[in-house]
């Protein structure tokens, strides 16, 4: 037993044993089916963010209290850079959008997204114009040339709730109207602590501009919570069959 001594505290056990937080990577590819083969080839690739909620959902299922979150949150709401050119180096940049493109708390956004020359800035002040008009003052200059219409949003944040899906789209509004796409089966492992959940979408379905995703616990649009967010950048045409691979690993922290 330890007996502190005069003027000595007894240590914390907190200060000799520690847990840092194990690294968790959640990687979502998007591949496209190529009639002419069959194969569905890749075409886009990101890394999400876990909200708040996405992140206590995953402790709660460690002891089977969680929900899992296997349905497909689409949001098509898009912003665009109203700026006829928006040459390298300026240091403020106009958007135009149907409702304010930013939130309270928010610092950056991505511009031109779902292009090569996407990029990701941070702004210090930003103002309504009106005539859905926003300007933004970036803290530092831009890298790249954007043109007029590029697609512009803020860039997802852990505090993002549902209320941050602008304008959610339903996958079949025939077939499965008010609904979300769950995960296709039960998915499948490529290794040591990673998991791999599957989402198919016909050449009609979701036929929309895919701007930002996430994965709710809710099947219905516009109901559950908001456990992963990421901004994607992609238009589903139709006659084009997707595939979208979302792969989660953990590992320990060194």
């Amino acid at each position: 037993m330890f007996v502190p001594s005069r003027g000595h505290k007894r240590p914390s056990i907190y200060a000799e044993v520690r847990y840092p937080p194990a690294p968790l990577v959640c990687r979502w590819k998007l591949k496209v089916r190529n009639p002419a083969t069959g194969r569905y080839e890749p075409v886009r690739e990101r890394q999400n963010l876990f909200t708040d909620a996405g992140l206590t959902n995953l402790a709660k299922m460690w002891m089977n209290q969680g929900t899992p979150s296997t349905n497909l949150v689409i949001d098509s709401f898009k912003p665009v850079i109203n700026n006829a050119t928006l040459p390298a180096g300026s240091t403020s940049v106009t958007l135009s959008a149907t409702a304010q493109p930013h939130k309270s708390g928010d610092t950056q956004l991505v511009l031109g997204l779902g292009l090569a020359g996407q990029e990701t800035v941070s702004y210090s002040g930003a103002s309504s114009l009106g005539g859905g008009l926003y300007q933004y003052s970036l803290s530092s200059p831009t890298v790249n040339v954007h043109n007029q219409n590029e697609w512009a949003v803020r860039k997802p944040l852990q505090s993002d709730v549902l209320s941050d899906i602008i304008s959610e789209v339903q996958y079949d509004a025939v077939a499965a109207p008010g609904q979300r796409m769950a995960a296709s089966g039960p998915g499948y492992s490529q290794g040591s602590a990673n998991y791999v959940m599957q989402f198919f979408l016909t050449g009609n379905q979701a036929l929309t501009d895919w701007v930002t995703l996430g994965l709710s616990d809710a099947a219905n649009t516009g109901s559950g919570s908001l456990m992963n967010h990421l901004a994607f950048g992609f238009t589903h045409a139709t006659g084009d069959d997707v595939e979208l691979d979302i792969s989660l690993t953990l590992a320990n922290a060194s």
